[in-house]
């Protein structure tokens, strides 16, 4: 209101009303731009001194509700570190001036109190510091509850470290506790202090540790490097001569394969006139022996083609030359090639399984397990396997047999309605 009635006085309308109100900022903003005007009237370090006063006389209640705590000159003088007329000489800037936000009874040592907790609601400054001493009230008391902690249990895993020490020593470097300030909350600031103390000097010698770890590997990394760079000029050296050793070797050796890409060439255009002169003599087995050789292979890749239009203009030749597979003792009901087309499987009404060399045309051998004609055979894909399939009148099923071409055995059976 006070604000308000200066304000009309200089505007010189004829009457007060509400807008010179408003003009002022109401009550709270009046109340905060006038709290904030002594403030800015003083020094720096008078500033400082001023929020440490002011947060000196407020507190938190457990239901986190801002409180006016009245204090004696002396104590107020013990918590911010300043003289006694130092602290008077503030308290008389807040306490005249048209301001009054602050009181002082008349003992001899007298009590200050906060005007009105108005002021603690509407002044946005001193809000910002009744929660910077809030925060620093739960450090120090996070502080007290370690340093018992670790009094109990004396550990170096218990010292706070890293980032937590951190924050720690960076707000009593910032907030210079003393013991009258750190009274107000907790009865430990001198065990507070010497844990702290001690949790740096754990970090610094742990750190020390650490470093020296650092350099001892370092140096064990420098002597490898050094024996390392020894042995690779070493190795270079061996590898420049095994290099040039494999140079030598490899023209030798495509020299040997030239060699015997040659060989191989001549050796196949004999083999093909031996296999034309073999079918004009109507010797087809010799001639398919010749050009059998040429096939190529189910199971691997080849490293070389040297089949012409020649190979399969005598191929079809011998072909159509044939050859005579005689000895069953009945009509032949299935046939089926190796997969390298040197072997020939017959199934006969006989009951018996033969087993042909194409290029010769001579029986390789009988397989004779079945007790009625054999219906069909077939390879496996590896030629190393042979299934042959039955049927039994006398028991009305039919029988699958697994063979080894290569020998006699018969692996299995699976029989079917």
């Amino acid at each position: 209101l006070m604000r308000t009635w200066e304000y009309w006085q200089k505007s010189g309308d004829p009457a007060l009303d509400l807008p010179h109100y408003n003009q002022v900022g109401g009550s709270q903003a009046a109340l905060s731009r006038d709290a904030d005007a002594a403030l800015q009237s003083l020094s720096a370090a008078d500033q400082t001194l001023a929020k440490r006063l002011f947060q000196a006389l407020t507190d938190t209640d457990a239901r986190n509700r801002r409180i006016r705590r009245p204090a004696h000159v002396s104590e107020l003088a013990s918590i911010t570190g300043a003289p006694r007329e130092k602290v008077l000489a503030l308290i008389e800037n807040f306490k005249t001036g048209g301001g009054s936000f602050l009181t002082l009874s008349y003992d001899a040592d007298p009590i200050v109190d906060i005007s009105h907790e108005s002021l603690i609601r509407q002044w946005t400054t001193m809000g910002d510091w009744v929660n910077e001493e809030a925060e620093s009230r739960d450090m120090l008391l996070r502080l007290a509850d370690a340093a018992r902690y670790h009094r109990k249990y004396p550990r170096d895993d218990n010292f706070w470290r890293g980032s937590q020490l951190q924050v720690a020593t960076e707000w009593w470097k910032n907030r210079q506790p003393n013991h009258a300030w750190a009274g107000r909350y907790s009865d430990d600031f001198v065990l507070a202090q010497s844990f702290l103390e001690a949790s740096r000097a754990a970090q610094a010698k742990a750190e020390a540790e650490k470093e020296e770890q650092r350099k001892h590997a370092l140096r064990r990394t420098q002597k490898f490097v050094a024996m390392l760079s020894i042995a690779l000029i070493a190795a270079l050296a061996l590898a420049f001569i095994a290099w040039q050793q494999k140079n030598i070797a490899k023209e030798q050796e495509q020299a040997a394969r030239m060699q015997e890409r040659k060989a191989r060439k001549l050796t196949y255009i004999a083999n093909m006139n031996l296999a034309a002169d073999a079918i004009e003599r109507d010797n087809t087995g010799r001639a398919y022996e010749l050009l059998a050789q040429y096939l190529p292979a189910t199971d691997e890749v080849e490293e070389e083609n040297y089949r012409s239009f020649y190979w399969y203009h005598l191929m079809k030749a011998c072909r159509v030359k044939g050859v005579t597979l005689s000895g069953h003792g009945s009509s032949v009901s299935s046939v089926a090639w190796s997969g390298d087309g040197r072997t020939l499987a017959s199934g006969s009404g006989d009951n018996t399984i033969k087993l042909w060399d194409v290029a010769s045309g001579k029986e390789l051998r009988t397989l004779q397990r079945e007790s009625d004609s054999v219906n069909t055979v077939a390879f496996s894909p590896d030629g190393n396997a042979l299934a042959s399939s039955s049927f039994d009148p006398v028991k009305k099923q039919g029988i699958i047999r697994l063979w080894f071409a290569a020998s006699e055995e018969d692996v299995t059976r699976q029989r079917s309605k």
